[in-house]
């Protein structure tokens, strides 16, 4: 077996073998944006992993870097893993081309049952399968419907908006979608029209199937199979597209969010070491995930050190224009004090938290942009007259603002 080195070098050569192919041995992106998108870009993630389990294999085989460039396997392995990626691709396709109504699952999405809402729910869409097919998994628990005299269709529910009476129904129905459970709808026929027609674990059939999650009210994510059981990381969503009231988002591009973190980068002046600065640069970033899965908006102050920012809260704070914490808490319990509105006041310095529920003041002497709320604005106006502080406005949706913007400053 080859060591760590040889390995990681192994796996470095069978991904830019790919990327070569990809785009062409001229065309191939440059080695930042290249890294970039391997780590943090959703086709790229999938790529990395078919590439692991190769690397695991081959690793197995050979004892030497030499042995390994003897053996020419790193084209071999790379149009192996490129086989098994277009076909991942393919089936892409076939998931966003599954026929189900977009008004329906809007409707439902925005339906309450006893004044529940439909965060959590999920529908998988088994799209290889017919009804027939599916009740012979043992895996799925299948409902019985029974057929009227003279109705057309199967009886099951059709994920074709038809009536607001089968959106209440659908609704109903997506009881039984709660995690550890999603609903299972089929077609009668390959390439038919979806029926839900029973349920089943989500371990199951999330791995293998595309799913619909609702996750608030009037916002729904559609994802692949074994995208909502992965989650998110440090910086990208896994949802192939999202609904939110009415109109479709991407999900948040890798390459994006990289140069966003190097914008926070260079925002941190108080730290020499440039390894030092990315960690804290990530570790920042990081708390978009975590107030995501809250879906809770946030405004965050950075100051550049823990004397700074104890200043500053102490401050605001006997002004009574925020709460102070007598020990400071990390970033990873800011959710825990979200609920209470107001700006967080941090320090880069310890990647502390020393004041919550903060108010912000300063006069209104910038220009407001009046598409953005008070959050976003009241961030500008406090930071307008400041040097070396920075802001983060997170939204619900996942956008996020680095104020002062670095391009405008």
């Amino acid at each position: 077996m080859c060591d760590v080195t040889a390995r990681e070098k192994l796996h470095q050569e069978i991904l830019e073998g790919c990327v070569k192919r990809l785009w062409g041995q001229e065309n191939v992106p440059d080695a930042p944006v290249l890294e970039c998108w391997q780590k943090n870009n959703w086709c790229f993630r999938y790529l990395n992993e078919i590439a692991e389990s190769y690397v695991d294999a081959v690793s197995n085989s050979f004892t030497s870097p030499t042995q390994i460039s003897q053996g020419m396997c790193v084209d071999y392995y790379a149009e192996k893993i490129l086989e098994k990626f277009s076909g991942w691709m393919v089936g892409a396709l076939q998931a966003l081309s599954a026929p189900f109504d977009i008004r329906l699952i809007d409707a439902v999405s925005a339906e309450r049952y006893e004044s529940g809402q439909t965060d959590g729910l999920a529908v998988a869409i088994v799209i290889d399968k017919t009804v027939e097919q599916l009740g012979e998994m043992p895996e799925a628990h299948m409902l019985k419907c029974e057929r009227k005299k003279g109705e057309e269709g199967y009886p099951g529910i059709p994920l074709q908006y038809k009536s607001y009476e089968k959106v209440r129904e659908l609704r109903k129905a997506l009881q039984f979608g709660r995690s550890p459970q999603c609903l299972l709808a089929a077609p009668m026929e390959p390439g038919g029209s979806l029926y839900v027609v029973g349920f089943g674990l989500r371990k199951h059939f999330c791995k293998r199937y595309p799913v619909i999650v609702f996750s608030g009210y009037a916002q729904w994510e559609f994802y692949l199979p074994g995208d909502v059981q992965r989650g998110s990381n440090l910086s990208e969503d896994t949802y192939l597209i999202r609904r939110r009231g009415g109109y479709f988002q991407l999900p948040m591009d890798g390459c994006v969010v990289g140069q966003f973190c190097k914008k926070i980068k260079n925002k941190i002046i108080s730290i020499d070491s440039i390894e030092e600065r990315t960690k804290k640069s990530e570790d920042i970033l990081g708390l978009r995930n975590k107030l995501l899965k809250i879906k809770q908006g946030a405004s965050i102050v950075f100051f550049q050190t823990e004397a700074e920012a104890e200043a500053e809260s102490k401050r605001l704070c006997e002004l009574k224009r925020g709460y102070r914490l007598e020990k400071p808490v990390s970033y990873d319990d800011l959710p825990n004090l979200i609920s209470v509105d107001g700006a967080f006041l941090c320090n880069i310095e310890k990647s502390e938290c020393v004041a919550f529920g903060v108010i912000l003041d300063g006069v209104a002497e910038v220009e407001g942009r009046q598409s953005r709320g008070a959050r976003f604005n009241s961030m500008s106006v406090y930071l307008s007259k400041r040097s070396g502080v920075f802001g983060i406005v997170f939204s619900e949706d996942g956008m996020l603002n680095l104020l002062p913007d670095p391009e405008k400053s």
